[in-house]
């Protein structure tokens, strides 16, 4: 999901190249904020440690929130918004504790119109009304 827009800048911070030292999340929430962005489902963070960057991610103890486990998310954020590693990418499994019913609901209806072949485009006369006669 992390989507390359010809032209845009990059978000996040920049991960030099040969950096061995880095902490990798990828967002499981819509909604969270980091170095000046929001962070949506999908996404992935990179962050070298010991950089500025990393500096930011830090909290009053000197933990980074990248760090952070499940429990210790839910405890500042009230819900689980991301997990380490990159994004395994593919459909979302359905079974997942953090989908609500509406996520999973909506979900599935995204799953159930890619299954469906795809239509005609409209045609003038396909978008008339069944209760008017045709024109002359």
């Amino acid at each position: 999901m992390t989507a390359k827009v010809k032209g845009a800048k990059p978000i996040g911070p920049r991960v030099a190249k040969g950096a061995t030292d880095v902490a990798v999340v990828n967002f499981v929430e819509d909604g969270f904020t980091a170095f000046g962005n929001v962070w949506y489902r999908g996404q992935t963070c990179s962050v070298e440690r010991g950089t500025e960057d990393w500096g930011l991610t830090l909290d009053e103890e000197g933990k980074s929130w990248m760090e952070y486990d499940e429990d210790t998310q839910i405890y500042h954020y009230g819900r689980r918004m991301f997990r380490a590693g990159t994004w395994a990418g593919g459909a979302y499994d359905l079974d997942e504790p953090h989908l609500s019913d509406e996520d999973r609901e909506t979900l599935e209806r995204i799953a159930a119109a890619e299954a469906e072949p795809p239509r005609a485009p409209a045609t003038r006369g396909s978008r008339r009304r069944a209760d008017r006669p045709p024109l002359p």
